[in-house]
């Protein structure tokens, strides 16, 4: 499935109010959004699939025919940013193209102040990376949830790595622990495992080698009674396995860390790109007697290898 987007990206400082009344004004029928890691910023955010959408379909008349839409949803943001651009003078302004099909990402843009562009990045698996960190220097991690594909109506989201261990072991951990809950959900792949609760969370493993599993999520609420859930479940099913593991809540800020390995380790595990290819989607076959849902006798605070071994 592919996925593209057209991202105007900012950082708030004590503007935050005056930037989203702008975005609502002028960039009518886009996502903004403010978000908080890893710095203070605002989103705002296009679907390349809008200009395909009729144009008779847009409230209060506001496109004639279907040219003017896919005028304003392509081209024509360049001329909004440019004039955004002028209004706040003083403000470093990111324009990122985030194209992606079948695993694969690439992203193209420029940074615009004051109509003069001070940057400008060709398509690459890594552009986004250089772009950003022209408005915020300290940006060096390859993942970025503005450019997840549900970021707009999300509560928070999980980031993290899990390093020199195996997808179809830490499977295995998840599913003695969930195979017979039914509020639970398990779908695996050879690379990726979905860990799904559709009332609280989804988990999202991708193995990238033999030496990093990727670690992706998305709350679905994000009360302390989830997170705790959550932190106790990564906890259990992670305990002697090396990760770094961020849970954030988009709505104010707050974020968790389950982890064993110190940050910097972390940080320089995630500042490499994950998506320079795509990757196959073979599965795996089942037991007969597997099922998706929890084991509830199965001891609640033990980690996995606890339980397999009775230690």
């Amino acid at each position: 499935m592919s996925y593209n987007t057209h991202n105007i990206i900012v950082t708030i400082e004590n503007d935050e109010n005056e930037l989203l009344e702008y975005f609502s004004n002028n960039f009518k029928f886009f996502n903004a959004k403010k978000f908080y890691t890893p710095f203070e910023g605002i989103v705002c955010q296009s679907n390349d699939k809008w200009t395909e959408y009729p144009f008779d379909k847009f409230p209060d008349n506001f496109f004639t025919n279907q040219s003017e839409v896919e005028h304003y949803f392509g081209n024509g943001i360049h001329e909004k940013i440019k004039n955004f651009s002028i209004q706040f003078p003083n403000k470093e302004i990111a324009y990122t193209n985030v194209d992606c099909y079948g695993g694969k990402c690439s992203s193209e843009g420029y940074v615009i102040k004051n109509d003069n562009k001070i940057l400008e990045q060709e398509s690459h698996h890594s552009g986004h990376k250089h772009i950003i960190q022209k408005i915020y220097p300290e940006f060096n991690t390859w993942f970025f949830y503005p450019f997840t594909r549900t970021f707009i109506n999300d509560k928070g989201g999980l980031n993290g790595e899990i390093v020199n261990f195996t997808l179809p072991a830490i499977w295995m951990s998840f599913n003695m622990e969930l195979s017979k809950n039914p509020d639970f959900e398990i779908n695996v792949t050879e690379n990726e495992l979905l860990i799904l609760n559709r009332k609280l969370f989804e988990i999202y493993l991708m193995s990238l080698s033999q030496e990093r599993i990727k670690v992706m999520g998305t709350l679905i609420k994000n009360d302390k009674e989830t997170i705790d859930v959550l932190t106790k479940l990564l906890e259990s099913n992670l305990e002697g396995i090396e990760h770094y593991i961020e849970i954030d809540n988009f709505e104010n800020g707050e974020k968790y860390v389950v982890s064993n390995i110190d940050k910097e380790k972390y940080l320089k595990i995630a500042s490499e790109s994950y998506r320079k290819v795509p990757f196959n989607e073979r599965t795996f076959q089942f037991p007969d007697n597997n099922s998706n849902k929890t084991n509830s006798e199965q001891p609640k605070n033990k980690g996995f290898w606890s339980r397999l071994f009775g230690k």
